[in-house]
């Protein structure tokens, strides 16, 4: 048993170790150990079933994603929390409410993920508590494979990559869902000021298919979706991190309980994200980021 604290947000300094931005000739994750960010997402989306009224909600995550280590491959064991969550919910018959309960808070995904984004490894810490991220099994995640094995993206071409991807999104709920699909993405070569930082863009777009499973003694639900999403993401060129993006799914659901006919349903949203903590130049640090790094400064983990 080991312990790990969590520390305020900050970005390391280059002194911090054996990092993944000394080659400069690929396009890739660079965290670095030591590193610990605050992401907000706000996200619009609506659910439709047939045997119920629409679900439409507008909702603001906070996730943190601290890295631990880089190896000397280049490899990044990253921790990913959802921090807080709130909701603001209705249909064309319900008046809206608000909520702000998920049991997907405070749960933490460890994740290597190899400096193209390929995942090494992907699990949860609690696997004793069935529960999904409050997007559902299927949403967006940050930390996407960039692109193939056999390609690099250089930082001076604007290139095009596709390839095949299969994941277990721990970050999104447990049991793991577990999704696969054909990726295109395009990193452009022209560098875009934002946030008073030079950045670079990555567009995507992706289709697939995803399933989940959840047997307990409590609940038997089988979940398969049908998953097209796509976006695009800007790049930190100092640091090649993710700082903001904006993001569209569009997603058929398949919904099978014992002794109950399967139910079919669709999902279609849209996500900003940006990075508020360490306030990036331009940006400055909302009361909600405040509250996220008091409450990573005063949290210690034991894994």
């Amino acid at each position: 048993m080991c312990g790990i604290v969590v520390t305020v947000p900050h970005f390391a300094h280059e002194a911090d170790g054996n990092q993944a931005v000394k080659d400069a000739q690929c396009f890739r994750y660079g965290f670095r150990t030591g590193d610990s960010l605050v992401y907000e997402f706000i996200t619009q989306d609506t659910t439709t079933f047939p045997d119920r009224n629409a679900l439409i909600r507008h909702r603001t995550d906070y996730v943190s994603v601290v890295c631990d280590y880089v190896d000397s491959t280049g490899s990044m064991y990253l921790r990913q929390t959802l921090e807080s969550s709130t909701s603001k919910e209705w249909s064309p018959v319900d008046s809206a409410r608000t909520r702000k309960k998920s049991d997907w808070i405070g749960r933490t995904a460890y994740i290597i993920l190899a400096p193209n984004g390929k995942r090494i490894l992907s699990k949860q810490l609690d696997t004793n508590n069935a529960a999904n991220a409050p997007g559902g099994p299927y949403q967006h995640i940050l930390l996407r494979q960039l692109y193939s094995d056999t390609l690099c993206h250089t930082n001076t071409v604007h290139k095009h990559c596709d390839y095949k991807s299969q994941d277990t999104l721990a970050e999104n709920g447990y049991p793991y869902p577990l999704i696969n699909r054909l990726c295109h993405s395009t990193l452009d070569k022209e560098i875009i000021d934002t946030f008073g930082l030079k950045c670079y863009r990555l567009t995507y777009s992706e289709t697939g298919q995803g399933a989940q499973a959840v047997v307990n003694a409590n609940l038997q639900v089988y979940s398969r979706s049908v998953v097209n999403q796509g976006g695009t993401v800007l790049f930190s060129t100092e640091r090649m991190l993710p700082v903001s993006g904006v993001l569209g799914e569009q997603l058929e659901l398949f919904l099978k309980f014992p002794n109950r006919p399967d139910n079919k349903g669709r999902l279609r949203g849209a996500t900003r994200f940006k990075v508020v903590f360490p306030p990036l130049p331009g940006n400055t640090k909302t009361a909600d980021a405040k509250k996220k790094s008091k409450k990573l400064q005063n949290t210690k983990k034991r894994i």
